[in-house]
Formats: C-alpha cells, structure tokens, sequence
C-alpha cells in the first residue's frame, strides 16, 4: 500500500518570518561577499566573483518576483508609488526617480574604487592605462579622472538598467494587471443585474 506524501503548507504568519529569515539570510551573505570582495582586491589586487554576485543579486531578486507574478506599483527611491501612465509628466517623473537610483548606486561604487586605488596603487590596471593615456597628469589629478569614468560608467549602467527593468517590464505589468482587473470588475457588474432577476 502506497504512502501518501503530505506536504505542510505554511500559513501566512509563517511565510512573513520566513521572508524576514531570507533577508536577514541576504544581508549575511552580502556581507561575507563585500569582505570577500575587499580581501581579494587587498591582497591580491584583482576583483573577483565575488563582486559580480553582488552587482548581480538585485536584478537576480527582481527577476525572481516578476516570475512569481508580483505586480506591485513600481516605486522610488524613497518608497513611494511612482505614476505609471504615459503622460511627458509621468515619464519625466520616473526619469527623475531613475537618475536618483543610478546616484545611489554610482556613488559609492566610485568611493569604493578610490579607495581601492589608494591602498593598492600598483595593481590597478585602469589607473595604470590612464597614466599612458594621459601621461602629463600627476596622482592625484589621475585619481580624479578615474573616479569620473567609473562614476560615470557606474551611472549610466544603473540608470539603463533601471529605466528597461522598469519601463518595459514593471509599468507594463502593472498596468496590465490594472486592465485584467477593470474588466473582471465590468463583468461581474454586467452579470450582477442578470442574477437579481427572478
């Protein structure tokens, strides 16, 4: 005779801690990658994986919630909704909201790299292509340089990567999901009549 599995469904008390867990898990392992990231650039003066997962973990987490089917509002830096119309305005506003999120990201990304140039001045191959190309320039000069490109790279990678994640697939979603719900909401009202009838 065969078994049945039973599966335990966790209720939605549940699901919340352990979401909570999984964060607490991701800051963790963020951390452990940051250190990782940090030592090897130190010693041995090369980035490695380590600093790929990291940039990657968020795009990865956003990927993975639009397969589950989450919808949610798109939101801004400071966690408010952002308008998902079609309007010069709105776009404009999400624009400024895009811009905003590539500072968040390019910054310290930048800071990160001066720093590293800092400690580590022999081993850094950027810094060392920049002194050939612009060989009149001294240190601190040269620093300044660099920390412009990666900053700039940094921006406009985020900024990119914000404006398609968000415009062609958050705010089309959303909005789809809206029009899904409309029309549900138009056909029970049309059939709402038509079951009151005797």
């Amino acid at each position: 005779m065969k078994h049945k599995k039973h599966l335990v469904k966790m209720d939605e008390r549940q699901v919340a801690i352990q979401g909570k867990a999984n964060g607490i898990v991701l800051v963790f392992l963020m951390l452990c990658l940051m250190a990782a990231a940090i030592y090897r650039s130190v010693t041995k003066g090369e980035t490695g994986w380590e600093l790929v997962a990291l940039i990657a973990c968020f795009p990865v987490m956003m990927l993975a919630r639009r397969l589950y089917g989450d919808a949610e509002t798109p939101r801004d830096y400071r966690n408010r909704p952002l308008p998902t119309g079609s309007t010069k305005k709105e776009r404009l506003n999400r624009a400024q909201s895009y811009a905003i999120d590539g500072l968040t990201f390019a910054v310290p990304m930048a800071l990160i790299n001066v720093g590293l140039q800092v400690i580590s001045p022999q081993d850094q191959d950027f810094l060392r292509f920049l002194k050939g190309v612009f060989p009149a320039l001294d240190r601190v000069p040269l620093l300044l340089v660099t920390t412009l490109i990666t900053f700039t790279i940094f921006y406009a990678v985020a900024f990119l990567a914000q404006y398609l994640v968000t415009e062609l697939v958050l705010v089309k979603q959303y909005n789809r999901l809206l029009e899904k719900l409309d029309g549900d909401a138009e056909e029970s009202d049309l059939a709402a009549p038509q079951r009151r009838k005797p």
